[in-house]
C-alpha cells in the first residue's frame, strides 16, 4: 500500500505546499520520477543479497521519503524527498517478486505469482481509502503521507533487524 501513497495523492501533498497548477506539478515531478531508474540500479546490486536486506532498504527510502514530504513546508524539500521515495519505488517490485518468489519451491511460484499479483492490486485499490481515512484523522494529506512514512520506516526497522539476526 505504500507503493501507491505518493503514486496516487502526490498532486495533493505539493496542494499542501501551494504547487496547484497541474502544469508546475509534471514538471516538478519529471526529473524525480527518473530515479526510479536509480531504485532498479539499486535493487541489482542488492539482488544476490538476503532478502531482508533489500526490504529493509526499499522500506528505509520509501519510509523516508513519504515521511519526509509529510513535514516538508517547501518545494525544494518535497523534491528531495521524492527522489528518495521514486528512488525505493524502482526498487519495490523486483525486491517484492523476489521474497516471494523465494518463498516457493519451483511447482508452486505461478501460484504464488497469481497471489502477489492480486495483493499487490489490492493494495492499488486500498491504499487511497487509507491515505484519506488518515487525512481525514491527521487534518491533511501531509499527516498521512507522514504516517505512512513511519509505517515504512517501522517495516524497515522490523527487516534490518531481522537482517542482522
Amino acid at each position: 500500500m505504500l507503493y501507491y501513497v505518493f503514486i496516487i495523492n502526490g498532486a495533493l501533498v505539493f496542494k499542501e505546499v501551494g504547487v496547484t497548477e497541474p502544469q508546475r506539478y509534471g514538471a516538478l515531478i519529471f526529473i524525480p520520477s527518473l530515479f526510479i531508474l536509480l531504485g532498479a540500479a539499486i535493487f541489482r546490486l542488492l539482488a544476490m543479497r538476503p532478502t531482508m536486506l533489500q526490504l529493509g532498504v526499499v522500506m528505509l527510502l520509501m519510509g523516508g521519503g513519504l515521511a519526509g514530504m509529510g513535514m516538508a513546508t517547501t518545494v525544494p524539500v518535497i523534491i528531495a524527498c521524492l527522489i528518495v521515495q521514486q528512488t525505493a519505488a524502482g526498487m519495490t517490485v523486483p525486491t517484492l517478486i523476489a521474497w516471494t518468489q523465494s518463498k516457493f519451491g519451483f511447482e508452486h511460484r505461478g501460484r504464488a505469482m497469481g497471489i502477489w499479483t492480486g495483493a499487490f492490486f489490492l493494495g492499488q485499490s486500498q491504499s487511497p481509502r487509507l491515505v484519506h481515512a488518515i487525512d481525514a484523522q491527521m487534518g491533511s494529506i501531509q499527516g498521512a503521507f507522514l504516517t505512512a512514512g513511519l509505517v515504512g520506516l517501522g517495516a524497515a526497522a522490523v527487516a534490518l533487524i531481522m537482517f542482522i539476526s
